[in-house]
């Protein structure tokens, strides 16, 4: 049995940014239920029921779980024809194809990957089988990659030749090829592979994005705290061409952590799947008639009475305390 465990990394999870976090991703994709949150919203990883299939770790929008005793995902290198061999660790001691999420799928294309050649032939008797991040993982990235008018990643049986001839995903051979040794002594790329990834190829107004938040502008009281928790910087405040600042999200970049979501108190964000990017929201400036801060609103909704959120929601007749962070 692979005895790879997962370890979670201090600050990076979101439920430690924010207290209003909900994200859940790991605890539901565990097919053994291994995770947990305790009583104080740390995640509790039960070891003995742990089997190391790293489908945690890949569903994890921001990082924070690595599968501990594995080769990196990212040095993954493709053979000369764009194979990557897939073998079940139970057989082999590769990665289980459950590691592989949409970030470490969009890497092996970026590198140059188009077939995914598979020999996992026992899932259905697997305890791991109950996974369903990988088969998900893989047709996302194929639709976004067909909306860009990109080649797809195709997964089919490996051969007998390929067997015998292919290094395992994951496995710990090191990759003497002069390729692999000449990528190596390279920088690694900045940002994350699926952000890359979502960036190239032909745009147009239809082209969807894995992740991106839609702003209700009838619900929104322009309060920026989208902007400030946002842990990749996907949603912004930009200037409009009027001189007037808008909201917007810049999907190609946006992890679908739900963050913005969260700590939203007028409901008005939702996180999007696989939609197209939505339009900004102008905001307009108007200084608060019961404590004269500048503030600003959805324009649509602007009036020339306006309070800020927080004299709209205290009263602004009533001594006002606001403590800042």
């Amino acid at each position: 049995m692979d005895r790879r465990q997962p370890t979670a990394g201090v600050g990076a999870c979101v439920r430690d940014a924010a207290l209003a976090a909900g994200c859940t991703r790991c605890v539901s994709a565990c097919p053994v239920t291994a995770l947990a949150f305790g009583v104080e919203g740390d995640l509790e990883i039960d070891a003995s029921a742990c089997t190391g299939c790293g489908a945690c770790a890949a569903i994890c929008p921001t990082g924070a779980l690595t599968l501990t005793g594995a080769v990196p995902i990212p040095r993954a290198e493709p053979a000369r024809d764009g194979t990557v061999l897939l073998v079940c660790p139970r057989r082999a001691g590769a990665l289980c194809i459950h590691a592989l999420g949409l970030e470490a799928l969009a890497d092996i294309w970026l590198r140059g990957g188009r077939r995914l050649a598979l020999s996992i032939g026992e899932c259905a008797h697997c305890p791991n089988g109950a996974a369903d991040v990988f088969d998900s993982a893989l047709a996302t990235l194929n639709d976004l990659l067909a909306d860009r008018g990109l080649a797809p990643l195709v997964a089919d049986t490996a051969t007998v030749r390929e067997l015998r001839r292919l290094d395992p995903l994951g496995a710990n051979a090191p990759d003497l090829r002069r390729r692999a040794l000449f990528r190596a002594a390279l920088p690694e790329p900045d940002g994350p592979a699926l952000t890359r990834l979502q960036r190239a190829g032909r745009p147009h107004p239809g082209i969807r994005f894995a992740h991106g938040a839609g702003i209700d502008g009838d619900r929104c009281t322009g309060c920026n705290a989208c902007v400030q928790i946002c842990p990749s910087g996907a949603m912004i405040d930009v200037n409009a061409t009027t001189g007037e600042s808008e909201y917007g999200c810049n999907s190609s970049c946006c992890l679908g952590c739900g963050l913005c979501a969260d700590v939203c108190d007028t409901d008005a964000i939702t996180i999007l799947s696989m939609k197209p990017r939505q339009a900004p929201l102008p905001l307009a400036r108007f200084r608060c008639r019961g404590c004269g801060v500048e503030s600003r609103i959805p324009t649509h909704r602007k009036s020339s009475d306006e309070l800020c959120p927080v004299c709209a929601r205290t009263g602004h007749f009533r001594r006002l305390y606001q403590v800042l962070p």
